[in-house]
């Protein structure tokens, strides 16, 4: 082997073991958002309030899972809050939480706002109170770039999966549930799946926020490998491999369309929900990164008005 053959292939490898590494991928944010609304300066009241907030988040949310709280008061007060994906240990969720804590002041320099998603976790702090509201603004669509051979069998398997898993994730008291859908045919492989709210959310508030999560579905992922939307109370993912860590809370099976069972199927879930007229405007930003996997995902920003 040449030299430069050998490093080509000391490269290669490099970029293998890279993204094959869940814990390395988890550790790169997902996307993030700066605030507007105002700065702070250097070595001020708000700032030692925020690293106090930051590290109080990163501790109690790795024993619970889910934590918030405020510091200070009057143009001193922070708000914040921080979630962790519900399948992923203590240690992982303290990992995620410390590198977004740091990211935040990097990637957001004196922002007193700033929200951040990850693999396995999720930030958000603010100078201005949004504890306990139900807006999911803003919204991200990722997209994968590989089309599944048979989009109509694979969007009612998807239907189905997403829709009994997010009623799974409102019957627990976390709000979160990992599904799985298979009919073991080529065309329509398994699909796994993963729904989250924040846990103050109702059952009833957790449905209609992922239920408007679907509502990109069939515009921007019709007929995807996979997917998934974030936002700033709820989320979900899809993909045509596991994701999630462990054995997921749901698993279903669809017998193949021309299969000779008398078993019939599982009843149909709800259609997916035509998003309404009077939604605000969504401003739509692409990109392309990089999944787990190593394919080519689009990016897809769906950005309401956001300046908390």
């Amino acid at each position: 082997m040449s030299p430069a053959a050998y490093h080509h292939f000391l490269f290669l490898l490099l970029l293998l073991l890279l993204f094959s590494s869940p814990s390395l991928i988890a550790a790169q944010p997902l996307y993030n958002v700066c605030g507007t609304t105002a700065n702070f300066t250097a070595n001020s009241t708000y700032q030692n309030n925020l690293n106090r907030l930051l590290s109080t988040l990163s501790l109690n949310a790795s024993t619970s899972g889910f934590s918030s709280t405020t510091v200070g008061q009057a143009s001193n007060l922070v708000i914040g809050l921080a979630l962790c994906r519900g399948d992923v240990n203590t240690t992982e969720c303290r990992g995620c939480l410390d590198t977004a804590s740091q990211d935040s002041q990097m990637l957001c320099p004196f922002n007193r706002a700033a929200i951040f998603w990850y693999d396995f976790c999720f930030l958000r702090f603010s100078n201005q109170q949004f504890l306990g509201s139900t807006s999911n603004d803003p919204e991200i669509i990722f997209g994968n770039n590989a089309n599944v051979s048979s989009p109509q069998r694979f969007s009612r398997l998807l239907n189905l999966l997403l829709s009994s898993t997010l009623n799974n994730a409102t019957g627990s008291d976390t709000r979160f549930a990992t599904g799985e859908v298979s009919n073991y045919t080529a065309e329509s492989p398994t699909v796994y799946g993963l729904v989250q709210c924040l846990p103050y959310l109702s059952a009833s508030q957790c449905q209609q926020c992922v239920r408007g999560l679907f509502n990109p579905l069939p515009t921007y992922l019709e007929g995807r490998q996979g997917g998934r939307v974030l936002g700033a109370v709820c989320t979900m993912r899809y993909e045509l491999y596991s994701f999630f860590e462990g054995a997921p809370t749901l698993r279903l099976t669809v017998p193949p369309e021309n299969a000779t069972s008398p078993a019939a199927p599982p009843a149909a879930a709800p259609p997916l929900p035509v998003p309404a007229s009077g939604q605000g405007k969504r401003n739509i930003v692409t990109g392309t990164v990089l999944a787990i996997v190593i394919p080519s995902v689009t990016a897809i920003s769906l950005m309401r008005h956001w300046t908390a």
